[in-house]
């Protein structure tokens, strides 16, 4: 996300930048988070806090997703579909593959139009190997 003046840009995986012409307009999506450790629940009490619409939340601790009040969808793809705009904050690569893979991952449920942000400890050529299956 690069924030000008009050233009926001977002790159998606593929890429593709999507200008919004206010950060309000951001405040507008619906917005899931997967992981709930140390940085995704930071990430969504801040969301939160500043007044954006985070209606869904998943951890594999499905007792870190009670004190937010949203939707606990069963797996990364049932939430890639609830939301416009998923962040991701996981532990290592392992985790990020598995939260992005398979029938039930976050692949399978991203659309055109749909924001992936990772803030998962990964590295650059898995996140470049992630690019290219979303292509």
């Amino acid at each position: 996300m690069l924030r000008v003046g009050t233009q926001v840009v977002l790159t998606n995986l593929r890429g593709q930048a999507r200008l919004f012409s206010s950060a309000p307009d951001l405040k507008l999506k619906k917005v899931g988070v997967i992981g709930l450790g140390n940085v995704g629940n930071a990430v969504v009490k801040n969301l939160q806090r500043t007044g954006y619409n985070v209606t869904s939340v998943l951890d594999v601790d499905k007792s870190k997703c009670a004190p937010f009040n949203c939707s606990t969808p069963t797996d990364p793809k049932s939430l890639a579909e609830e939301v416009d705009v998923v962040f991701t904050a996981l532990p290592m690569p392992p985790h990020v593959r598995s939260v992005f893979e398979g029938e039930t991952g976050l692949l399978a449920g991203i659309s055109e139009g749909k924001i992936w942000i990772d803030h998962s400890t990964t590295d650059y050529e898995q996140t470049e190997e992630m690019n290219e299956q979303v292509k």
